[in-house]
């Protein structure tokens, strides 16, 4: 199995979709949140109501984050991904925490391209709202596995 680690390209990439927040805040569906989206179910901290951290902080993090508990799954859904590809499993499965269950994974094993374009585009709801955030975020994840566009 590959060690394959998310690029600072793709760091840079979940860190616009997440936004880095240093003060403690309830997301869309109520779930205190910090930093670049790290929840009780990062496994790395438990944000409290008025915690504030540092960017350092956050980062440190955030790379804790990936590397126990997201890039590991990513690897063994997605065997041998390109770095692109793999920074684009990486982003959806931090979003989601879903990686091992996502049909796009399947299709995208498949290289049916297609029908990773639809199947990804499925997960754009939260608190069963479908979010605009997420329906951009799927569109440009798909562009990052497809075709490596990671975007500004």
């Amino acid at each position: 199995m590959s060690t394959m680690k998310t690029s600072s390209d793709g760091i840079k990439f979940l860190e616009r979709h997440e936004g880095v927040v240093l003060k403690a805040y309830r997301d869309p569906v109520g779930i205190l949140t910090i930093g670049a989206g790290l929840t009780k179910a990062s496994g790395v901290i438990n944000p409290r109501p008025g915690q504030v951290i540092t960017n350092a902080q956050a980062s440190d993090l955030l790379a804790k984050a990936l590397e126990r508990n997201y890039e590991p799954r990513v690897r063994k859904a997605m065997p041998d991904a390109l770095q692109r590809e793999f920074d684009g499993g990486v982003s959806f499965d931090w979003n989601t925490g879903a990686i091992h269950r996502a049909s796009w994974v399947v299709a995208w094993r498949a290289r049916n391209w297609i029908d990773v374009k639809r199947r990804l585009a499925m997960w754009k709801k939260a608190g069963g709202r479908v979010l605009p955030g997420l329906v951009r975020r799927r569109h440009e994840e798909f562009e990052l596995v497809r075709f490596g566009m990671y975007g500004k």
